[in-house]
């Protein structure tokens, strides 16, 4: 295929699974994705959303983008178009264990985040820590946590991250958390891809 639909090195296996999903699209109206994804309909066709701070069009049916994505984060769109149910959001916050079949991903996913966000924190001052943050247009949020981000990977796939910096008694530490209704947008491989788009994303960004 064309890896030109992606930003990045080229991948078979990327390659592979956006055929099966832009396939599992072609039948779908851009109203029908529109009301369920939470997405705009545009006049001509087009569909609207944000992602980490940045407005992407997808045009319909090849499914191309505006800008350019990394392969994973299109992949990731592409499942959510096809999987979002109009459910919307939950308004509770759940763990990767508590999603759907999230028994054995999501559980040792939710002590890779703690890990990943806990190496993230002892290379940052607060002041990079919010710069991270802000680059993927995080929405800093009150919470009995020392700091509360919100990210909108889609607009019915919301993650939220609270930390707690390190004192004179404890380590840094942090947790991401989930839309309780992320099972009906994503599945939990889906949301694991997704998790580990965000962390390699803050990881990447300046610490200096």
């Amino acid at each position: 295929m064309n890896t030109a639909c992606y930003a990045g090195p080229p991948s078979r296996a990327i390659d592979q699974m956006v055929l099966a999903a832009v396939d599992r699209l072609q039948n779908r109206s851009p109203q029908q994705l529109a009301a369920q994804s939470g997405a705009r309909l545009l006049p001509d066709g087009e569909l609207s959303l944000s992602s980490l701070g940045r407005e992407i069009l997808v045009t319909l049916p090849d499914c191309r983008t505006d800008p350019l994505l990394d392969g994973w984060h299109y992949l990731l769109l592409l499942h959510y178009l096809d999987l979002a149910d109009g459910a919307g959001l939950a308004g509770r916050w759940i763990t990767f264990g508590e999603m759907p079949e999230g028994l054995i991903r999501g559980v040792k996913f939710d002590r890779t985040v703690e890990e990943s966000l806990g190496r993230f924190l002892l290379s940052r001052d607060q002041a990079q820590v919010n710069a991270a943050f802000r680059s993927l247009g995080g929405e800093f949020l009150p919470s009995k946590a020392d700091l509360t981000v919100r990210l909108l990977l889609f607009p019915y796939f919301p993650v939220q991250i609270n930390i707690w910096f390190a004192d004179e008694e404890f380590s840094a530490s942090a947790r991401m958390l989930l839309d309780g209704n992320a099972g009906h947008v994503l599945t939990v491989e889906d949301a694991v891809v997704a998790g580990e788009l965000i962390l390699r994303l803050l990881e990447n960004s300046p610490s200096r």
